[in-house]
């Protein structure tokens, strides 16, 4: 046992899952540096950790595409809206579903127009 080309073998076999980290594009700076410290001490059980734990930049990718993506939809959606808004391509009964006990439809009629809706409460609501 004690060869030395023999421990030399065993060192290297030891520090295989030290270089593979290093080497990899799954992680950057102190993640790094963290899961490098771990492999020096735990060698193999790490190396395993590191391919089942640490998602590929593949993944990543796909991950904030996919978030920018629902992101835009969402913003798209909100600003067409609006611009129907201005335009006044909606419709009454949009205004009415959108504010539903809220708002009278006279008062819808009236921001569709562009006017000011009646305010007078009819003869039997009047206060006395």
């Amino acid at each position: 046992m004690s060869d030395p080309i023999f421990n030399l073998f065993l060192v290297c076999i030891y520090l295989i899952p030290v270089g593979l980290i290093a080497g990899s594009k799954r992680t950057a700076k102190n993640e790094k540096n963290v899961w490098l410290i771990c492999a020096i001490f735990f060698s193999w059980a790490v190396l395993l950790l590191y391919y089942l734990v640490v998602p590929s930049v593949r993944e990543r990718k796909k991950s904030a595409i996919n978030k920018a993506k629902s992101k835009h939809a969402k913003l798209k959606a909100k600003i067409e809206k609006q611009n129907q808004a201005k335009e006044g391509v909606i419709g009454v009964a949009d205004i009415a579903d959108e504010h539903a006990g809220e708002v009278s439809v006279e008062d819808a009629i009236a921001t569709v127009e562009g006017g000011q809706a009646d305010t007078a409460q009819p003869d039997d609501k009047k206060p006395t």
